[in-house]
């Protein structure tokens, strides 16, 4: 018997087919539409996740620990020092103004440096990046995108990028002036120069605002500040400083300078005088007390007398010469 197809089956059949492929695509689409974020850009700002901040502290932390700038600095005041010592130490040599300037400037850009690094070195301490650190945030997912692309706060890379530029702004030319004034090493180069130079010159106001200890010569810490504000240059007639002690009126040979009053006395007469029992201060005016213990070398007075004789018999060759 031929086989026969029912049509009414055949349509019942169709129809249900149908019926069930609109309920079973219809919904789904729909669902993926209402879970889809409407910005699918990255946001401006991304949580950093605890684990690759653990990772950056301890770069960073190695990187410090590392650095090289502070022992070059304090390997280049070394330097200087021996310099400073290896001429002071021999009456028949003299300074090199160059060379004094080469490490001037030597000096001046590493403590620039230091500066930096110091103030970058603060940078896991500032309440900023303690903030974005200890933020309790979720992963960024579809679910969560929206919500990122609405915060206003700025990312741990912005905060870093931040830092930096407030440490660099730190240590412009005003800054950096600023800072070096306050170092006592820098400021005791400087002054040499300037004694070097104009040997019965006082000190401009701008070199001495902070007080200048010449025994600093050996100290290795750099960045030291000690703002007392005394002027060491008081031994002063007729705009020049005296270069002769002013009990004897002889020359300088060992100047000892007081730190009470920055009075300068030469080293034999001083203690003669505690010999005899004073204490005061021998310059006329002074209030100030005297003994062992606020005396120290005056190693710029001691530089002064130097290229001044120096320059003494310079010229008196000259005239020599003429004659």
């Amino acid at each position: 018997m031929p086989y026969s197809i029912n049509t009414d089956n055949a349509s019942n059949i169709a129809a249900a087919a149908a019926a069930t492929t609109t309920t079973t695509t219809t919904p789904v689409a729909a669902v993926s539409d209402h879970y889809l974020p409407q910005d699918l850009s990255l946001p401006d700002y991304v949580p950093l996740k605890r684990s690759l901040h653990r990772e950056f502290l301890n770069i960073f932390s190695s990187n410090i620990a590392t650095d090289p700038i502070k022992p070059a600095l304090k390997q280049h005041q070394e330097v200087t020092n021996n310099y400073l010592q290896h001429i002071l130490s021999n009456e028949a040599l003299e300074f090199d103004i160059d060379s004094l300037r080469n490490y001037l400037n030597g000096y001046k850009n590493l403590f620039y440096a230091f500066s930096r690094q110091e103030r970058f070195s603060k940078l896991t301490q500032e309440p900023e990046m303690v903030a974005v650190t200890e933020r309790d945030e979720g992963d960024v997912d579809l679910n969560s995108l929206d919500e990122f692309h609405m915060m206003q706060g700025k990312s741990f890379v912005d905060q870093i990028k931040q830092h930096v530029e407030r440490a660099n702004e730190v240590t412009n030319t005003t800054g950096s002036d600023r800072l070096l004034r306050k170092d006592k090493f820098y400021q005791l180069l400087k002054n040499i120069i300037f004694v070097i130079e104009n040997p019965e010159e006082p000190i401009p106001d701008d070199i001495e605002h902070f007080r200048v200890h010449e025994n600093d010569i050996g100290n290795e810490d750099a960045g030291d500040i000690d703002s007392d504000g005394d002027n060491d240059e008081l031994n002063v007639s007729g705009g020049k400083i005296s270069l002769k002690d002013p009990m004897t009126m002889n020359f300088f040979v060992k100047p000892k300078k007081s730190t009470r009053c920055g009075h300068t006395y030469e080293e034999s007469s001083i203690l003669e005088l505690f010999r005899s029992g004073q204490k005061n201060c021998p310059i006329s005016g002074c209030k100030q007390q005297v003994d062992l213990e606020c005396l120290e070398d005056d190693v710029l007075m001691l530089i002064r007398v130097r290229t001044a004789l120096r320059s003494d018999k310079t010229a008196k060759k000259d005239l020599d010469l003429v004659a």
